[in-house]
């Protein structure tokens, strides 16, 4: 049986057709495989490492002030000072408790950073009253706006609140978090500290 084998198969042919097969998978099917393994890894990658939550920076809308008074939202970037903007609502309790925790510590933070915070109510037009007295029953130290319509929220791709943002000094989203537990606003503080110093090497730059 192994000489016949032998003579329907000579050692030389097999290792011909191994040679030739070689070549085709190296040829045909390697670059296809290799392909295909680059796109997945590619597609897998910008999954995971981009953010699919709130866009990189303002839109031109309007809010409007607990005086009724329209605000547009990129006058807030005067170009020399970080911005933290708070998505907020007064059935939201993290919300509330976001914006306790910072109030007490605003006085403190305004003397190590110069920034501007600015906390955007998104209750319906139906509760805009209850949002003013219930911002002046707590005397909160920075502004208030409201953007009844979530429009601001919307344009921004947030889903949720409490969702809290910095932008730096070229107006773009350095940093962001959704939701909150007691702590955030430790981090909040140092990411804004961050952001505020990188301003001012970029303004010494300049």
């Amino acid at each position: 049986m192994i000489v016949l084998a032998q003579k329907l198969f000579p050692l030389s042919q097999i290792i011909k057709t191994k040679k030739k097969l070689l070549a085709s998978f190296v040829q045909y099917i390697l670059p296809s495989t290799t392909l295909f393994i680059t796109l997945y890894a590619t597609l897998l990658v910008t999954l995971f490492t981009t953010p699919l939550s709130a866009q990189t920076s303002l839109p031109d809308l309007f809010a409007r002030g607990l005086d009724g008074k329209e605000v547009k939202l990129v006058d807030l970037l005067t170009g020399k000072k970080p911005v933290v903007i708070s998505f907020w609502a007064t059935w939201c309790n993290p919300c509330v408790e976001e914006l306790e925790a910072v109030s007490e510590r605003f006085a403190s933070w305004q003397k190590e950073i110069d920034f501007i915070f600015v906390a955007v109510s998104i209750d319906d037009a139906r509760s805009a009253s209850k949002v003013r007295s219930f911002v002046n029953g707590r005397e909160w130290p920075f502004t208030v706006l409201m953007d009844a319509n979530q429009e601001v929220m919307k344009a921004m791709n947030i889903s949720s609140v409490p969702f809290t943002m910095i932008l730096g000094r070229n107006g773009f989203v350095r940093y962001s978090h959704s939701g909150y537990i007691p702590g955030d606003e430790n981090t909040l503080f140092r990411e804004l500290k961050k952001v505020s110093e990188e301003g001012e090497e970029e303004n010494l730059k300049l």
